[in-house]
């Protein structure tokens, strides 16, 4: 449980923490030093407090939607309302809360988002080339699953393919063969998502399951 508690605690710091320092250092390379109070360090805490988790939702309903609506799928689609909400976000929070004149708000809302596109580029380079490539040269299959979510490496079974009567013989799951049959042979995969299944329970085939994204 305090393992969990860990973890959540370590994915909600992280970008609170990242978006207030790459806000700073963007005054600072902007030569706004000045504007770096004790006032507005602890006013810009707060703000992203309650702003984050708006932009982090927004963009995935918005996504969602979309996704919905074009039949698409991609985490880019998802990267890529972030970036927008994020810009508009940064763009006002310079205008009104740090008080600069429009020119410098744009500048300020680039610089932040030119960090945030290689961040998410590295994300995706990580995910895309090197987590896929190292998943099939281990002879598993990379697998999608709900968007904001990234994907998978679907490992094989080291018995796939070896007659069995129930899942207890297996390293996964005894599986049916055949249509109205009573035999069985193990899953060749370690996950069964996005397909179906019909498990072998003490030779006797079960109910159909089914999993998909």
């Amino acid at each position: 449980m305090s393992k969990n508690i860990l973890i959540v605690s370590f994915i909600l710091l992280v970008p609170f923490i990242g978006i207030n320092v790459t806000i700073f250092l963007a005054l600072y390379i902007l030569k706004l030093k000045e504007l770096i109070t004790k006032r507005k360090v602890i006013g810009l805490a707060l703000v992203t407090i309650v702003v984050l988790p708006i932009i982090s939702m927004g963009s995935l309903a918005f996504s969602s939607f979309v996704r919905n609506l074009l039949q698409i799928d991609s985490l880019i689609l998802l990267a890529l309302v972030y970036l927008v909400i994020s810009a508009v976000f940064l763009y006002f929070l310079a205008l009104f809360y740090w008080r600069l004149d429009k020119k410098t708000s744009f500048k300020f809302s680039a610089l932040i988002l030119s960090v945030f596109v290689v961040v998410f580029s590295g994300y995706f380079f990580y995910e895309k080339v090197y987590l896929q490539h190292n998943c099939f040269w281990k002879g598993g299959r990379w697998q999608g699953v709900s968007i904001g979510e990234g994907g998978f490496c679907n490992l094989p079974t080291s018995d796939g393919g070896k007659p069995c009567t129930d899942s207890k013989q297996c390293e996964n799951m005894c599986v049916q063969v055949g249509s109205g049959s009573s035999m069985g042979k193990c899953y060749e995969w370690k996950s069964s998502i996005d397909t179906c299944i019909t498990p072998i329970h003490n030779g006797k085939a079960g109910f159909s399951m089914c999993a998909f994204e």
